[in-house]
């Protein structure tokens, strides 16, 4: 018959007992150390991509203003558009156009994490924005998927010379 107690290390060697604890104590303490690092660059990458796939539905959408814009009078379209939120990053809202006063030429974004920016849209400057009880101004949508229409319409004075110009105004398909 064998003799099992050999096989039990801990009866027979009192390091056993001490080297568990240890090992695992400093594990837990590289945990710590590298725990916080991985999870900043994460973040770090997270916002970056949010942002960068944000850009990139505005930049496609002023493409699409532009060319109702210079089509002319009448041209319309509906482009869908998302404004997807990353896994750590919240897009709060996103602004399409402005006021007359304002910078009606920009579309502005708000991130969970920092104050709102905007991109201009030039070459040429586009007045463009959504008319709400016969206010001219902007559009504000929250993250997501949306259906946003764009037509090319004349009305409204924006430069103050005394004639009306054309502007896309830009309304949400429901």
């Amino acid at each position: 018959m064998k003799d099992y107690t050999s096989l039990c290390r801990i009866d027979k060697d009192q390091n056993g007992v001490e080297g568990i604890p240890l090992k695992l104590i400093i594990v837990l303490v590289i945990l710590a150390i590298t725990l916080p690092l991985i999870w900043k660059g994460l973040e770090s990458y997270d916002r970056s991509q949010t942002e960068s796939n944000l850009i990139s539905e505005i930049e496609f959408l002023s493409i699409n203003i532009k060319q109702v814009y210079l089509n002319g009078m009448g041209n319309a379209v509906d482009v869908n558009v998302d404004f997807a939120n990353g896994m750590m990053t919240k897009i709060d809202w996103v602004k399409i156009g402005d006021s007359i006063q304002g910078i009606w030429s920009s579309i502005q974004y708000k991130l969970s994490y920092k104050s709102s920016d905007y991109v201009l849209i030039k070459d040429p400057n586009i007045p463009f924005g959504n008319i709400s009880n016969s206010v001219f101004g902007p559009l504000r949508v929250a993250s997501g998927k949306h259906t946003i229409h764009l037509e090319c319409k004349e009305g409204i004075d924006f430069d103050s010379d005394g004639t009306e110009d054309m502007y896309v105004e830009v309304s949400r398909v429901e």
